[in-house]
């Protein structure tokens, strides 16, 4: 996987936009030491020993700001996702907000709360709706996927 990074060109940022994204964190910023990392507020207690990190929420101007709207959702810790809006094509960026469980989970009411959060954050970001929601992320390789909830009208 580094391979592809690299041929991208030099690193300068790894992001980790909700608590689940620690599993291989330590190994990308090894291979990327260079590169700031961004993390959401409950990776350093799943990676104590990680430093050198800026909290999401305390990034007042991140490096993507020109290109990327940032908003933090709030009400599920399990999560503490940070959710990109791409400012030229008003595509929503999500990580973990859209997932597929194929049984009933115990967190089902947080995950209901948290939905609700999203879709009342990308109805005032986009009162005309967008056409698209996107969901994944490039590292784990999960492909985009279009909404079917707020933005799938009619």
């Amino acid at each position: 996987m580094t391979a592809a990074v690299d041929a991208l060109g030099p690193a300068s940022v790894i992001l980790a936009p909700s608590n689940g994204h620690n599993l291989w964190l330590r190994a990308w910023h090894d291979a990327y030491p260079d590169a700031n990392v961004h993390v959401s507020a409950g990776i350093p207690k799943k990676l104590p020993a990680l430093g050198g990190y800026l909290l999401l929420d305390e990034a007042s101007d991140p490096p993507w700001s020109a290109d990327l709207e940032q908003q933090m959702l709030r009400g599920v810790p399990f999560f503490d996702e940070c959710v990109f809006l791409h400012k030229a094509s008003r595509s929503l960026i999500v990580t973990d907000l859209v997932q597929n469980h194929r049984r009933p989970c115990d967190e089902a009411e947080q995950i209901r709360s948290y939905i609700e959060q999203q879709r009342n954050l990308h109805n005032r970001l986009l009162p005309g709706g967008c056409g698209s929601a996107v969901g994944g992320s490039a590292v784990s390789g999960i492909a985009p996927a279009r909404a079917t909830g707020c933005c799938a009208r009619g």
